[in-house]
């Protein structure tokens, strides 16, 4: 029998366990402020633990041989290298106006931690143990939604109230649907078991985010069947780097009043006010307020001293905002590059910035994550299947 008992090991054991205990306190403080409009007092502690993981698996990483390590490190190295920018460009314009500037470095460990934790996992665990860890998780996800809904989805008459076109639903959860939406992606295009293919189907139906309906169709049906041997040519990535560089910026016009006239002139009938969401509102209400950027994190605080509000909601519009046209580049190149130029990976990444112009979620730590972690294992391993990776010693082991 063989124990494996040196520091290095018990330290990455307690990895998954800190990230299970860390997941349960997101949720859960998430699900209290959709119901109180407030985070509780022990929110806080979603973050700590966030640092305490990336903390311990910075010590098993450099304690692992040389030769494991660095998958996936390009990836994260040049997503470091636009956040460390992004603060010390914040920094500069927030001291140029009296300003403080710690909202930009917490902005920026929220936006990089997701990608962080990726590249620690992808060299830390093998794909075997990541799938366990996937699956475990998803249960958790799954398990949790149950007792939070569990006196709706017991009244039959709730399921004839669900409407696609009204984008209402009595068992809605955004507290859990960018987390059990990064868990179909992990399913559909890595994975690829069809028992979780089918149940993180029915649960993203449940917890019922329109965009992620529709994805979820697509990539139940084409998902497994994409390549993850193709890749992309390097012209269709530059071109998409450019194109979500100038998409955020036409947004952000056509959100503002006369940029609304014009398209009402154009359709009549559209409603631009139900597809927005009051967003444009809030975007008003900012720039008549005589806002003026202090770097990374200054619209969001901004707009919360106007109107108690959190922010726009649209990651794209608010790093224009805070950080101009550099922003808007850095984050294009930085996702875009994330792919690896595998044609799996472009189509994860398309989806996800699709919601970078629609939604809020570069900050939510381990939606992103999961949905990075897919990334990562595609460039590294193709598949769940597709061969079998070679062991690796990460501690001293003892016969009995």
């Amino acid at each position: 029998m063989t124990f494996n008992i040196s520091p290095t090991n018990i330290l990455r054991k307690t990895i998954p366990i800190l990230l299970f205990i860390s997941i349960l306190v997101k949720i859960n403080a998430d699900l209290y402020y959709y119901s109180n409009a407030i985070y509780p007092s022990w929110s806080s502690m979603r973050h700590i633990l966030v640092v305490v993981i990336i903390g311990i698996s910075f010590i098993v990483y450099i304690g692992l041989p040389v030769d494991n390590r660095g998958k996936w490190k390009k990836p994260m190295t040049i997503a470091l290298g636009f956040a460390i920018s992004y603060v010390v460009i914040s920094v500069f314009m927030a001291v140029r106006l009296n300003k403080p500037f710690t909202r930009a470095i917490e902005m920026s460990f929220l936006q990089t931690s997701s990608i962080i934790l990726a590249f620690f996992f992808i060299n830390i665990f093998s794909k075997k143990e990541i799938s366990r860890l996937m699956r475990a998780i998803f249960i958790l996800f799954t398990v949790q939604y149950i007792i939070s809904h569990l006196d709706r989805l017991l009244v039959p008459q709730n399921f004839l109230e669900i409407s696609f076109f009204d984008s209402y639903s009595p068992f809605e959860s955004s507290a859990l649907s960018g987390y059990i939406y990064g868990m179909l992606v992990y399913f559909t295009m890595f994975d690829e078991n069809k028992f979780f293919i089918y149940a993180s189907f029915i649960m993203n139906f449940l917890v019922f985010k329109r965009i992620n309906v529709l994805v979820s169709i697509f990539l139940v049906i084409f998902g497994r069947k994409i390549s993850y041997e193709k890749n992309i040519s390097n012209s269709l990535k530059w071109f998409v780097i450019i194109l979500f560089t100038i998409l955020p910026i036409i947004q952000y016009h056509a959100m503002l009043g006369s940029g609304i006239d014009f398209i009402l002139q154009i359709f009549p009938r559209f409603d631009v006010q139900g597809l927005l969401m009051g967003r444009n509102w809030y975007l008003n209400t900012l720039l008549n307020s005589n806002y003026e950027s202090y770097g990374l994190g200054s619209s969001g605080t901004e707009l919360y001293s106007l109107l108690t509000h959190t922010g726009i909601e649209l990651d794209g519009i608010v790093m224009y905002l805070e950080m101009g046209l550099y922003g808007l580049f850095g984050a294009s190149f930085t996702w875009w590059n994330i792919t690896e130029m595998k044609l799996k990976n472009f189509v994860i990444i398309l989806i996800f910035m699709v919601n970078y112009l629609t939604s809020s979620q570069l900050t939510d730590t381990y939606a992103v994550f999961f949905n990075l972690l897919t990334v990562a294992l595609i460039t590294n391993y193709g598949r769940l299947d597709e061969k079998e990776e070679q062991s690796v010693d990460y501690a001293l082991e003892y016969q009995m």
